[in-house]
């Protein structure tokens, strides 16, 4: 859509691994490795099925696929403990991130991040790469009643940044988080990271961009 034909954002509401920070690759093979030292046989598909929930519903969809008696905070543990290993040499960003925030900054777009991770966590990340400062708030799972795929936790985002769902706009890229961005009513960037796009993701995604770098393009094609 050309210029004139949209109102710029008022605020853009990311989500954090897999759309800002390249942590996605690093947390499956992780939950890979974890299961099978306990014994779980858990293969990629599967794995990706965890992308964008929180750890208790992750713990939920792991015991009804593989039974009450899994010892899910064990897995857990030793999970977090691969990862932290991984990322002590440094946590990547995706492509275009700091291009992004910049051209947002210059022209008064106000961004958040809405992450299923935990917030000390996610705070301790985003300083590690000096993005802390460049969001104006944080939702995180530890925060809502309910993960993605509903919409909680980007409806507590508009409520605290006291704006409506349009113009807002949700920038994910997995299938629960594209679809609880949707039944927000914000506008939808998907922005594919490990998993392929299928129908259902493309329902629910008003844009489906390479990197934030062409959503930047887009944005600018506002101003």
């Amino acid at each position: 859509m050309g210029r004139g034909t949209q109102q710029l954002p008022r605020i853009i509401i990311f989500d954090l691994d897999g759309t800002i920070l390249d942590t996605e690759p690093v947390s499956l093979n992780a939950w890979i490795q974890a299961a099978a030292e306990y014994g779980l046989e858990l293969s990629m598909d599967q794995a990706t099925r965890f992308i964008g929930l929180t750890n208790q519903s992750v713990a939920e969809l792991a015991k009804r696929e593989f039974g009450e008696d899994l010892p899910i905070a064990q897995i857990f543990q030793r999970k977090r403990a691969l990862t932290q290993v991984e990322f002590r040499a440094g946590i990547p960003l995706k492509k275009g991130v700091r291009e992004l925030l910049a051209t947002l900054q210059e022209l008064g777009i106000r961004t958040c991040i809405a992450t299923s991770s935990g917030k000390d966590r996610s705070n301790r990340f985003l300083q590690s790469v000096n993005l802390l400062d460049q969001f104006e708030f944080l939702i995180s799972g530890e925060e809502v009643t309910h993960s993605k795929p509903h919409p909680e936790i980007f409806l507590r985002c508009l409520d605290h940044a006291n704006v409506p769902a349009n113009p807002a706009i949700v920038v994910e890229d997995s299938k629960n988080g594209i679809i609880g961005a949707r039944r927000s009513g914000a506008k939808t960037v998907l922005i594919p990271d490990l998993v392929t796009v299928d129908e259902e993701m493309a329902a629910n995604t008003d844009f489906v961009f390479e990197s934030l770098l062409d959503l930047r393009d887009y944005i600018l094609t506002l101003a």
